[in-house]
């Protein structure tokens, strides 16, 4: 039996340990606090970079469509005042000229008068032959222009590009702002296996489980029908399956062995399956267009994702448990015609 000076000073030894692994244990901490502040200032510095990119090329864009369409209108005002001119120059040549011709009536009109009052035989003869010639010409003149199109009414008219004027129609949105996810660059000092926070795993409740979706995958115009039917993702330790024509969802050891089967009303033709690093179940429920996600212990359920989120036809499944990114097969219809797709998840 040990006695008490020897297990006092055991204990002392223990504690004396103890206290440089937490000492340690309170420097580490603190060191991945703060670099952890640093590194979410520098992140936030990084947006307010990303920000202003972002505005100067939004001002950029503007100023070149502005700058296009300035130009183009300049064009424009400068075929209309060129147009304009051409039309008012032909017609001003044209009132000239008929002037000229209404000046020529005007004497003719006077001669006549003085010829009229007192005219001997030979004057009147040549005064009416002279005034039949120059009436006859002006006759023909008026007549010529009139076969020729020259009174027909040239009317200005502006007509704006089809192709400008389907802006207004077919452009609803300057762009759009997207926020896209990348594993984070932080590295932080490991605690040690045995501190007491690692001891109880911390399980998020179902609740709290809420996807973002990050992006769509489609498949290209020119490639042929794929059927994505399903996605398996097995945890170390359990098998999890699904028997889809009874819309149940069922857990086993890997000896076989059930732990549990669940089924609900959300789950309708259930057909791939993933787990996320909780544990987790998450199913494609196609019967009903939703994404649906089951507690680890297989008692709960929850539909996070479902039509409203443009969720149709879901069939494949997996989920990244580091980065906890989630991909789901989709099918997005235009009409009669259905594309294959997934949709990508930050859950």
């Amino acid at each position: 039996m040990k006695t008490l000076s020897g297990v006092l000073q055991q204990v002392k030894s223990s504690a004396s340990v103890y206290v440089q692994l937490l000492e340690k244990d309170l420097k580490n901490v603190k060191e991945n606090l703060d670099k952890t502040i640093t590194y979410l200032k520098t992140r936030i510095s990084t947006n307010n970079i990303q920000k202003a990119k972002a505005v100067e090329e939004i001002r950029h864009m503007r100023k070149s469509i502005d700058d296009l369409l300035t130009n183009v209108e300049q064009n424009l005002h400068n075929d209309l005042e060129c147009k304009h001119s051409e039309l008012n120059s032909e017609i001003v040549n044209l009132v000239q000229q008929m002037e000229q011709q209404a000046s020529k009536i005007n004497q003719m009109q006077s001669e006549y008068t003085k010829l009229t009052q007192y005219p001997t035989d030979l004057q009147m003869y040549f005064g009416m032959k002279e005034i039949e010639k120059a009436t006859s010409q002006s006759a023909k003149y008026i007549d010529d222009l009139e076969r020729d199109d020259h009174f027909y009414e040239k009317n200005i008219q502006v007509r704006i590009s089809s192709e400008l004027q389907s802006i207004l129609q077919d452009v609803n949105s300057f762009g759009d702002i997207q926020i896209n996810t990348s594993p984070s660059t932080l590295q932080l000092k490991a605690g040690r296996k045995d501190q007491t926070q690692h001891l109880v795993k911390n399980i998020p409740e179902i609740e709290q489980i809420k996807p973002s979706l990050l992006r769509t995958l489609i498949s290209p115009n020119d490639m042929s029908s794929v059927e994505i039917r399903a996605c398996v993702a097995l945890p170390d330790g359990h098998i999890y399956g699904t028997i889809w024509q009874e819309s149940k969802v069922s857990c086993y050891k890997s000896t076989g062995e059930l732990l549990w089967t669940f089924k609900h009303d959300d789950i309708e033709i259930p057909q791939g399956i993933s787990l996320d690093k909780n544990g987790f179940v998450y199913k494609p429920s196609s019967g009903n267009d939703s994404i649906v996600v089951v507690s680890p212990d297989g008692k709960v359920c929850k539909t996070i994702l479902s039509s409203e989120n443009g969720i149709n036809e879901p069939w494949a499944i997996d989920i990244h448990r580091e980065t906890r990114i989630m991909i789901v097969s989709n099918k997005i219809r235009n009409g009669l015609r259905a594309r294959d797709s997934a949709f990508v998840y930050k859950i």
